[in-house]
């Protein structure tokens, strides 16, 4: 059986970003949670909930009033707020992602990034388009607590940042993002022609706790297979998992062989919502330090990496930002 993976994202649109601010407490960071919350709502409501029935040349009277009060060139109504705020403003600790998420924008951050400069000095960027790109690096360090588990911890994470394994691999904290999910169905090419190897409900969602069993089997088999380790037990503990789900509505036409696994686990690292774009890890003593680390989405890559790290009994755990133009990426990147 032969067996090849394919995959496109495109999009007719030409931006999206990131603002993150940080606080100096996590109170104050959730009365700016609250004061964004509540002008994203009114917005929302304004437009009657729909994303598109906005006009471009035309502010709704939140957008205008808030642009008055915080003195803000505000010219454009926002065309990317979707019907779930939860996924364009997100809380961590003391910091506040205001985002566009997956949504396709036309407008650059010049308004939001302003918005946040009013509720705090400490603000990063990171933003996809054309004329200004920018990437948010993100430094963490911690105390483990033994030489094994050092090691353990480095291995996993210095095996992903590899660049021949990175852009299509489970990343060792995913389990721990609170936005996993496994609803994509996925296709595949077997014996030369495109087929299906897991077909996804389209409404369900299975419990979270069903989907980190099955993503952490997938995990430790891919891990294996990339150490060319032994894979058999593995690959039968991840076909199972897989199977379980067929009670939840997925189904899966073909064979859940060696290959098939690892194509569903390359779909799950490239689709994966705490994944890394690049980053680098060192252990001097008994700290471990993640110099840089560019996620792709840091609202859910920080909290999950920094669950990890917890879950192996790392304790101490600080962590920094900086933004910085993505022509001045680091060269791992």
């Amino acid at each position: 059986m032969k067996i090849s993976f394919w995959q496109q994202f495109s999009s007719n649109h030409s931006a999206s970003f990131t603002v993150l601010g940080r606080f100096e407490t996590i109170e104050k960071a959730q009365d700016a949670e609250a004061t964004l919350k509540t002008l994203l709502k009114a917005i929302q409501e304004a437009r009657g909930f729909d994303q598109y029935a906005y006009k471009e040349k035309f502010l709704s009277w939140p957008e205008y009033e808030a642009g008055e009060k915080y003195g803000i060139r505000w010219e454009q109504s926002l065309d990317w707020i979707g019907n779930e705020l939860s996924e364009h403003l997100i809380r961590f600790e003391n910091n506040v992602f205001l985002t566009t998420a997956l949504s396709d924008t036309w407008q650059n951050a010049n308004v939001m990034l302003s918005l946040m400069k009013h509720l705090t000095d400490d603000v990063y960027l990171r933003q996809y388009e054309a004329r200004e790109e920018r990437l948010i690096l993100t430094a963490l360090e911690c105390v483990y607590p033994n030489d094994q588990t050092g090691r353990e911890i480095t291995d996993e994470i210095s095996q992903y940042l590899r660049p021949a394994t990175i852009e299509f691999s489970i990343p060792p904290w995913e389990i721990y993002s609170s936005e996993i999910h496994l609803k994509y169905s996925v296709t595949g090419m077997v014996d030369g022609e495109y087929r299906d190897i897991m077909k996804a409900p389209f409404h369900h969602k299975p419990s979270t706790e069903i989907l980190r069993g099955v993503i952490q089997a997938l995990y430790e088999y891919q891990q294996a297979a990339i150490e060319k380790g032994p894979t058999e037990a593995l690959a039968e503990k991840a076909a199972n998992a897989l199977l379980g789900l067929q009670d939840e509505g997925y189904g899966f036409p073909q064979e859940l062989t060696g290959d098939t696994l690892l194509l569903l686990a390359r779909s799950i690292g490239s689709l994966a919502s705490a994944s890394a774009l690049g980053g680098q890890i060192e252990r001097t003593g008994s700290i471990i330090r993640i110099p840089e680390i560019a996620f792709f989405r840091a609202q859910y890559g920080l909290p999950a990496i920094i669950a990890y790290l917890k879950s192996k009994g790392c304790d101490d755990i600080q962590y920094s930002f900086s933004s910085v133009p993505y022509a001045s990426r680091p060269e791992y990147l």
